[in-house]
């Protein structure tokens, strides 16, 4: 019997270890699926080089060789930011014009008005981030990505249908950012802007949802944090709050609803072979996850005979 109850706690161990692998190799969830898994898969996460100078006239100048056109932007901004304040001041370089814009000004930390001259007496230092982003004034999608001077890489891509009276987008739709940890996707978050109320939903680099909550307007203001435990959110359901199931999954990035007209095409290649983004190879974890799961079906089964097979010689 003692032999016996061995052998059941091997076969119930083999299965457990092999289902956890077949798991843990099937294609990660669903981050890769809507939207760029890697930055190096962004069309728009172009290299360029960058620098902030002061002309004759005491004005900033932006100097960057980042590809505009090819990648459909049109403004640059440069975010400054200081151990005092979160966003000490910003400068928006505009495409094609050249001209060069202060869109952000921190009077507790910047102190004269004039901050080409704070700039110039390095009083402000780049310390933060870059800014890459189209402003759409006559689109239909926003789209901007972050660059990390600190880190020197892009860790933000993020895209939105509603501004905030800025274009003629109106007020209501989505935001979807990506945030991205040396080159890899991370985390997402989803912000969805309705007349009744916003829901605000964040995913793990597995799709999982790690946080949410509505704040609701109509017919009166309040805010309802998601419970993970029970998906309530204050003990009401997502459509008891003017939305739909639907609303909790991840949407789809905007620029892969379609094929983006940024994308080149590549010389006669095969119709039946269209050239597509790379994602990664998640094949060989099928594979692999297959391989698991049928070995430790011989294996059991092999258990299993050498457990009727003693049973009949006792």
């Amino acid at each position: 019997m003692k032999m016996m109850r061995k052998e059941y706690r091997w076969i119930r161990e083999l299965l457990s270890a092999a289902l956890l692998l077949f798991v843990l190799g099937l294609p990660g969830a669903a981050l890769g699926d809507y939207g760029y898994t890697s930055v190096s898969l962004i069309p728009m996460a172009e290299d360029f080089t960058f620098l902030v100078d002061i002309d004759e006239r005491d004005e900033p100048l932006i100097e960057t060789d980042y590809p505009f056109e090819k990648a459909g932007a049109d403004a640059m901004t440069v975010v400054y930011r200081n151990w005092r304040s979160e966003e000490a001041a910003a400068l928006t370089y505009h495409y094609p014009a050249g001209n060069v814009t202060c869109t952000f000004y921190d009077a507790l930390f910047v102190s004269d008005r004039d901050v080409c001259r704070q700039i110039r007496n390095k009083s402000i230092t780049p310390q933060g981030r870059v800014y890459i982003h189209t402003e759409n004034e006559n689109e239909q999608n926003d789209w901007f990505l972050v660059y990390s001077l600190d880190e020197g890489q892009f860790v933000e891509y993020t895209e939105k249908t509603f501004s905030q009276g800025f274009n003629g987008m109106g007020e209501y739709g989505l935001r979807r950012s990506i945030f991205y940890e040396d080159g890899t996707i991370s985390s997402m978050y989803m912000d969805k802007r309705t007349p009744a109320g916003d829901l605000v939903l964040e995913y793990d680099a597995w799709g999982d949802i790690i946080y949410g909550t509505v704040y609701h307007f109509d017919p009166e203001w309040d805010t309802f944090d998601l419970n993970l435990s029970t998906g309530l959110f204050g003990n009401r359901s997502i459509t008891e709050l003017g939305f739909e199931e639907a609303d909790m999954e991840i949407p789809t990035l905007a620029s892969l609803e379609s094929v983006p007209e940024i994308a080149e095409p590549v010389a006669e290649a095969p119709a039946e072979e269209p050239v597509t983004a790379e994602e990664p190879d998640t094949g060989h974890f099928r594979i692999l996850g297959g391989l698991t799961v049928g070995l430790a079906i011989g294996v059991t089964g092999y258990y299993l005979f050498r457990i009727k097979k003693e049973k009949a010689e006792g």
